[in-house]
């Protein structure tokens, strides 16, 4: 979600896809986000199916996975936000975690050399959650435009991967 707000500008920069989400008058959303402010899922119903809702426990559904967090939750009031859906207003709820690892601490990011970019990858096996986490950094020198990143890695007997190996 890069806004919420009814009229968003922008200067396009690179190939760009922008979708617009729509939602009826009379209506109010509930926005669920990460505790970076990814938002995970969204719920919108009119102001009459928000009344008739008593409890959010069936609509929340799973806290989104955090890097370096354990214990996710949702923290709030039942009768606080759904009096502000039923009022016609939108609320966003972001999740909680308990930190394990500092974010800020991830690795250093790498320094291209001359003309030849650098892209620097690591592993970390998070046991808590039975979570691989892949991180890559990168760095491009001047000219040199890099047109895509990411990864995705599947493994189809996950009791013997050995991520040193």
């Amino acid at each position: 979600y890069f806004s919420l707000d009814t009229e968003y500008s922008f200067v396009i920069t690179s190939n760009t896809r922008l979708e617009a989400v729509c939602t009826a008058n009379d209506s109010a959303t509930l926005i669920l986000t990460d505790d970076s402010g990814w938002v995970s899922s969204t719920v919108t119903k009119s102001v009459e199916e928000w009344l008739e809702i008593s409890s959010l426990d069936g609509i929340l559904g799973d806290v989104p996975y955090s890097y370096g967090a354990t214990n996710g939750r949702w923290v709030y009031d039942n009768n606080t936000v759904l009096s502000a859906l039923r009022s016609g207003s939108d609320v966003t709820l972001s999740a909680e975690y308990d930190r394990t690892i500092d974010r800020d601490k991830l690795p250093d990011k790498p320094v291209a050399r001359a003309d030849v970019p650098v892209v620097n990858m690591s592993f970390d096996a998070d046991s808590v959650n039975n979570v691989g986490v892949f991180i890559m950094a990168y760095d491009a020198p001047d000219g040199c435009t890099v047109v895509s990143k990411g990864m995705a890695v599947s493994y189809g007997k996950p009791d013997v991967f050995v991520p040193d190996d």
